[in-house]
């Protein structure tokens, strides 16, 4: 008879913690270019680097989307500035899942 938790830990084994993790999907549906996106865990106080990359054509053009892999599940906090200087930050956001941030102009104006 083979016992339930050795398979448990030998599927445990298979699939690696990276398999686990969620995507954030950044898709630009406004009128503006989105240049820089921050995440950090809610507790943290600094930014870090920004996940679009370094680059002058690291950004998110209107129509287009992003997809940032390797979330772990937890509380992040998110910050996008686009073209014009314009920061918009989502406080909070449980990743629990895959999920999905849509940025439209309506959005952008009711951000702070």
């Amino acid at each position: 008879m083979r016992k339930p938790l050795a398979a448990a830990t030998v599927l445990a084994a298979l699939f690696p913690a990276a398999l686990l993790a969620r995507t954030l999907e950044l898709v630009n549906e406004s009128s503006v270019t989105i240049e820089h996106l921050f995440v950090s865990q809610a507790d943290e106080k600094n930014w870090g680097s920004d996940q679009l990359g370094s680059n002058r054509d690291d950004v998110v053009a209107p129509g287009a989307s992003f997809k940032l892999n390797g979330l772990e599940k937890d509380t992040f906090d998110l910050k996008i500035v686009t073209h014009t200087g314009q920061e918009c930050v989502v406080e909070g956001v449980h990743f629990r899942t895959n999920m999905r941030w849509t940025v439209t102009d309506k959005v952008l104006r009711e951000c702070r």
